[in-house]
């Protein structure tokens, strides 16, 4: 499991996009990426992890989100990307 902390945002997307990278590179199942010590979202950080997600599935890995704040599952809901995201509380 990884924990992405702080904000998810367009500075941030970068740095984030390489940590999900190297979990993705190693192992063969299931993995999961921590949200609960996030501190906020844009709809850069929402379209950073819908980009993990894409290239998870692309790697052929199943991909959790869990710990997601109430900002975020908001805001996945306002944009209607939620039952792609699947954020868990």
């Amino acid at each position: 499991m990884s924990a992405f902390t702080g904000a998810l945002s367009l500075p941030r997307c970068a740095e984030l996009l390489a940590q999900a990278e190297g979990l993705l590179a190693h192992g063969s199942g299931p993995c999961t990426i921590d949200l609960a010590q996030t501190t906020a979202a844009d709809s850069a950080g929402l379209s950073l992890l819908l980009e993990i997600r894409r290239r998870a599935a692309r790697a052929g890995r199943t991909l959790s989100y869990a710990g997601a704040p109430a900002q975020l599952r908001g805001l996945a809901q306002f944009f209607g990307v939620s039952p792609f995201l699947a954020l868990s509380a």
